[in-house]
């Protein structure tokens, strides 16, 4: 088995696409007609964002991510060499500030911020075989 992909409910697929276009550099790799779904290619895995009002036609309950929000039970991780560059530009870009860059104990650099939505992003530096 293989990781495939990550999808999160948004309110604004456009203005959610970008904020990661501009906040972190990714590109676009589908925005479906409809502009109901879109993904952005990271790497090997694909980061995509579906309308929550697409997911509500198909009577699924979920609690909605809003950056006034408490945040979600997970985060999304991006890997950089330059963590306190890439927490610079994404605060610039509109992501509010949790921690800024820091050393932790198992040798890697780590920031945290908030997109558009409210989800938790880490922007870390390179451990291991990542």
């Amino acid at each position: 088995m293989k990781f495939g992909y990550t999808i999160i409910y948004v309110k604004d697929i456009k203005q959610t696409v970008d904020f990661y276009q501009r906040a972190f550099g990714l590109s676009l790799k589908f925005y479906a007609e409809s502009g109901k779904y879109a993904e952005l290619s990271t790497g090997e895995t694909i980061l995509s964002f579906v309308a929550e009002d697409f997911i509500q036609e198909h009577d699924m309950e979920f609690v909605t991510n809003r950056a006034d929000n408490v945040s979600p039970g997970f985060q999304i991780s991006f890997i950089t060499e330059n963590v306190a560059e890439a927490y610079e530009k994404a605060i610039k870009e509109g992501a509010s500030k949790i921690s800024p860059p820091k050393q932790v104990p198992w040798g890697q650099i780590v920031s945290q911020v908030k997109d558009n939505n409210g989800i938790v992003i880490e922007i870390g530096s390179p451990i291991g075989n990542y």
